[in-house]
């Protein structure tokens, strides 16, 4: 398979797509397309998985527009996407596996005509239906933004998209009424959040609104039904739940994605793809401390027996990178480096007596290093004088470059170089890249890693701030 990268943008509209079988007489697929305004070119069937766009088919177009895209297996159900020759989409539902469409190819989605599919009938419908509803809620909330906090004035504005919503939302629940077996209706339903129900008040207390969402938020997503996966609704939802109901901290976090790993356990490929995407989420997340959720994920889906999607060298490689991440994780004290320089001179940083320690590994060939480390020595020359240390590691191995280097970036502190990693500084604090920062407590657990000098001086100045 190979990315669609011509389908940057999706429609808002997307997530209402789908498909239910209706016609289990016939075998494969087939889908007829004609199309006023094209010819002689080709046509591409494509599909979502989770936020990305993968090649399903081509069809060759004929003189008279007309293309077929067939196959004498089913596709698997979701949202597809046809692309017009002149790069123009619109997206159709799979689940019903023989049917055809006629359109423009100026206007696809305006003017398409189509057989034999239910499904995409409600789902086009219901764009119809909600189509001037959107555009007034963006003129509305245009309006909204140029008001700014004038909140007499907007009251009206805000009334009408109340409105607009209970309005878009009574057509949806009325389609899962009257169609309750449909695909479709199983995703327009995994978009609707669940209603925050009155409260007992004898058993209400202040958390009550995070902890109800937090608990049902996900209550509509059917994750026995694997044709979400090729939808965005199945990633996005869940996305939405962890990072909109829940708080951002590991522990809070952790019950979450065990969460979504318990429902989606009902079925094998829904529970591959959202194992998968919540350990990449957490491998790439932005936010300090969140490397413990991936820690948490790698243990128990690749060290746990639970990765039955991996391989012998992929459950290594995936053990591995845990261990290598866990010695410095938020709030675990910071591996010791102890090692004696050539000039038989000792260093222990778990010696160094402080309030805060600054930890700080770079490399006298880094560029970014040689713009970092200056902005570092303006930092510590504030708070040098208020129980702040640092300890400082060139992680390469030239020593004529190193003296040169520490010149150059204005290092007038003790620093070292291990060039033989006889302290194993390494392996224990995860150098694979510099540079690398890090603030220690007067224990010498670790507070933040990976932060900017920014960031150090702010938590630096908060530290020190009832003293001033």
């Amino acid at each position: 398979m190979r990315t669609l990268y011509a389908l940057s943008a999706l429609l808002v509209l997307s997530i209402f797509l789908a498909g239910a079988p209706l016609f289990s007489g016939e075998s494969g697929y087939r889908i007829k397309l004609k199309v006023d305004g094209i010819q002689d070119s080709v046509c591409y069937l494509a599909y979502h998985y989770g936020d990305k766009q993968y090649m399903a088919d081509t069809a060759a177009v004929s003189p008279n527009g007309t293309c077929v895209f067939e196959g004498d297996e089913a596709l698997p159900g979701g949202i597809y996407l046809i692309v017009l020759p002149n790069k123009k989409y619109f997206e159709v539902l799979i689940s019903e596996q023989h049917f055809s469409i006629e359109t423009d190819a100026d206007d696809p989605v305006g003017k398409m005509s189509l057989k034999k599919s239910h499904e995409n009938k409600l789902f086009y419908d219901f764009v119809k239906f909600s189509k001037p509803y959107n555009q007034e809620r963006e003129e509305l909330a245009e309006d909204l933004k140029e008001m700014e906090s004038d909140s007499i004035a907007s009251k009206p504005i805000r009334e009408r998209l109340i409105e607009i919503d209970k309005l878009v939302m009574t057509e949806k629940k009325k389609i899962i009424e009257e169609n309750p077996h449909s695909f479709y209706a199983n995703l327009l339903k995994a978009t609707i959040v669940p209603e925050l129900p009155e409260p007992d008040k004898a058993k209400t207390d202040s958390t009550y609104r995070y902890t109800y969402y937090k608990n049902h938020f996900l209550d509509n997503l059917d994750f026995s039904d694997q044709r979400l996966l090729r939808t965005p609704v199945m990633k996005s939802q869940i996305d939405l739940f962890l990072d909109k109901y829940n708080y951002p901290m590991p522990d809070s976090l952790k019950s979450a994605v065990d969460l979504v790993l318990d429902k989606s356990s009902v079925n094998e490929d829904v529970y591959k793809f959202a194992a998968i995407m919540m350990v990449n989420k957490y491998a790439n997340s932005k936010i300090m401390g969140q490397d413990e959720v991936y820690v948490y994920l790698v243990d128990q889906l690749y060290g746990g027996g639970k990765a039955f999607w991996a391989d012998s060298a992929q459950l290594k490689k995936m053990n591995d990178r845990s261990k290598a991440i866990k010695p410095t994780l938020i709030g675990k004290i910071a591996p010791n480096i102890a090692y004696r320089d050539p000039d038989g001179k000792d260093h222990n940083l778990h010696k160094i007596e402080a309030k805060r320690t600054i930890l700080y590994f770079w490399d006298a060939k880094c560029g970014h290093c040689k713009k970092v480390t200056p902005k570092l020595v303006e930092v510590y020359k504030k708070y040098e004088e208020k129980d702040v240390a640092i300890f400082t590691m060139c992680t390469s191995t030239d020593k004529e470059k190193w003296k040169e280097a520490k010149e150059q970036v204005g290092i007038y502190w003790e620093d070292i170089m291990d060039p033989y990693n006889r302290s194993r500084f390494r392996q224990n604090y995860d150098i694979t890249s510099t540079p690398r920062l890090f603030l220690l407590d007067e224990n010498k657990k670790i507070l933040a890693k990976r932060i900017g000098v920014e960031q150090l001086e702010e938590m630096l100045e908060k530290a020190f701030e009832t003293e001033n």
